[in-house]
């Protein structure tokens, strides 16, 4: 549904660090001051998790021209934060390593077992949900049911996917659930798009970044100019760069400090659009 809104006739965004700490204590799992430049500072010097800890932000790792990264765990950081306009996010499918190539997430704590999973699942969704109503994202085929029944579902299709499904064939789709209503009118529910199976620039890094160009349609299809996009797994940063190129504030959290690094080179990039 196109609203007609622009970022001229918006309120300001809010003040992300007024929001009073929560009630319940934060589940850490894993358990950088920025300079002026944006760029990130040791994890000793960032204080991770022990602010987060004491009901406050920690010091951003990253924070530059309307974008913020924290490094730590998304259930200790969202409580802390204030409202936002969307939550877009590829949260982890609890495995080990992901693709054709099995490609794997070092220093992770996946896979869990099925419970554990579902409570993170859980966890998550609820804690994000607190912070916005329009929430968007990709959980997998195998874990679209953990989460609460979505106000829709999107088809990303992508014909030439190298990786295999649970059946003995290839996985040719993925699921994108949407809860809140979009701003700009979808004129059909699904997205083609091929993934690029041999990426070239700093995101080849991570076992499985989304296509920026599937997450350019998806920003500009729910937020509009000068929103805050909050990515409680950020990863490489797709979600961060493409905020940048279409206008929108952003805030990253991230529990592995590489990927973190890897988001700040993306971010340092000239706007693609």
């Amino acid at each position: 549904m196109d609203t007609g809104m622009t970022s001229s006739n918006r309120p300001s965004p809010p003040d992300l660090r007024l929001t009073p700490p929560p009630t319940e204590s934060a589940v850490s799992s894993a358990g950088g001051e920025a300079s002026s430049a944006g760029l990130p500072l040791s994890r000793k010097d960032s204080g991770y998790c022990a602010a987060a800890g004491h009901g406050r932000l920690p010091t951003p790792y990253y924070e530059r021209d309307g974008i913020t990264i924290y490094h730590g765990d998304c259930r200790d950081i969202l409580p802390l934060l204030g409202p936002v306009d969307l939550v877009l996010t590829d949260p982890p499918y609890n495995a080990e390593n992901m693709g054709a190539h099995a490609r794997t997430y070092k220093n992770t704590f996946f896979p869990m077992s099925k419970l554990d999973y579902q409570r993170l699942c859980r966890r998550w969704y609820r804690l994000a949900h607190r912070t916005c109503s329009r929430l968007v994202f990709t959980p997998g085929i195998a874990h679209a049911w953990a989460y609460p029944q979505p106000d829709w579902v999107l088809c990303w299709h992508k014909p030439s996917a190298v990786a295999f499904n649970r059946l003995g064939g290839f996985n040719a789709w993925e699921p994108i659930l949407v809860y809140g209503k979009a701003i700009e009118r979808l004129g059909q529910d699904y997205y083609r798009l091929d993934p690029k199976n041999f990426l070239k620039g700093a995101e080849r890094e991570h076992p499985c970044p989304k296509p920026i160009e599937l997450w350019h349609w998806l920003v500009t299809k729910f937020s509009v100019e000068g929103d805050t996009i909050l990515d409680p797994f950020m990863g490489s940063g797709t979600t961060l760069r493409a905020a940048k190129d279409l206008g929108r504030r952003a805030i990253g959290i991230e529990i592995e400090e590489r990927y973190c690094e890897i988001a700040v080179k993306r971010l340092a990039q000239e706007v693609l659009l």
